[in-house]
């Protein structure tokens, strides 16, 4: 699993994202569009 999270700063522009795979593995690929969902 791959946790991605967008930051925004103080005037709501993004900043930047912060991506943390949580087995610390090397990451294959960037996921595509359709594979990316919030959690719930």
């Amino acid at each position: 699993m791959v946790s991605a999270t967008l930051n925004f700063d103080q005037q709501g522009k993004p900043f930047e994202i912060d991506v943390w795979k949580v087995d610390f593995s090397n990451l294959q690929r960037w996921p595509l569009k359709e594979d990316i969902r919030p959690l719930t």
